[in-house]
């Protein structure tokens, strides 16, 4: 093969790339999350978190033993889910609110690092480990997180 031929060959197998998997949905831990407004809640902010779908391998039972061919089939075992969840918009993200976070995670023995009022990797850390005990696994502060944590007001009901 030409020189020419392997670079034609590179780029139409980079442009197969699954480009889901450059498309992250969760905001680099340096960003703030991005905001995006629902008909009916036009000022709140949400993030998504996308569980891809599993998949089980398992050799085939019906291939002969005498074969050196192993033949496979693959079983959908959970379907991909799509979860939005509310987070607090990022005005409210200031570095006061980050440390109260770091601070509830740390009474919690979530977070062991510094109050530095930063968003860093230990911070999310610990709020994935937060989250997760309510079936939510992200890195991404939710609001619902938030308020169990007294970190932002609960909304009452109005009578």
């Amino acid at each position: 093969m030409t020189y020419r031929t392997l670079s034609l060959l590179a780029a139409l197998l980079l442009a197969g790339c699954d480009a889901s998997l450059a498309e992250r949905k969760e905001p680099p831990p340096s960003q703030p999350p991005a905001e995006e407004a629902t008909p009916d809640a036009p000022k709140t902010c949400w993030d998504k978190v996308v569980t891809p779908a599993a998949i089980e391998t398992a050799p085939d039972q019906t291939a002969a033993p005498a074969t050196s061919k192993t033949e496979t089939h693959q079983t959908l075992v959970q379907e991909p889910k799509e979860t939005s969840f509310e987070i607090p918009c990022p005005p409210v993200l200031t570095p006061e609110f980050v440390r109260s976070l770091q601070r509830a995670l740390a009474a919690r023995d979530l977070y062991g690092g510094s109050i530095s009022g930063k968003m860093n990797k230990r911070t999310r850390a610990a709020i994935r480990q937060f989250q997760k005990t309510d079936g939510l696994d992200s890195d991404v502060l939710s609001i619902a997180a938030a308020r169990k944590m007294g970190l932002i007001a609960v909304e009452l009901p109005e009578d």
